[in-house]
């Protein structure tokens, strides 16, 4: 048996807020920019303003897949920004491999 202390969290100076709720559309947005089975995403929270994103073609019958990356940085900026919207100036986008520790031009 392992013994590990007990884990307590406490929050100060929490206040409840009610107001406007905002509808996320994530996934309705994803499925537009074509993530949809048997495409896998898995996204990482890099910086601020920065996201590593892993696609993955899961289909068995090796078919060729496509993904409107804009649209999945879209979707996920706009998911950000749900409660002051505000357009998109740029992105950029860098191919990484598989360890995404380096660009894959390199």
């Amino acid at each position: 048996m392992i013994e590990e202390p007990t884990q307590v969290f406490y929050g100060f100076g929490m206040t409840k807020t009610e107001g406007k709720t905002h509808t996320s559309n994530l996934t309705t947005a994803l499925q537009a920019a074509g993530i949809n089975n048997p495409i896998k995403l898995v996204s990482f929270p890099a910086d601020k303003n920065k996201i590593i994103v892993r696609l993955e073609n899961l289909n068995e019958l090796n078919e060729t897949a496509k993904v409107n990356l804009r649209a999945v940085a879209e979707a996920y900026w706009n998911e950000a920004n749900l409660k002051h919207p505000r357009a998109l100036s740029s992105i950029d986008m860098v191919e990484l491999t598989l360890s995404a520790n380096m660009a894959l031009s390199e």
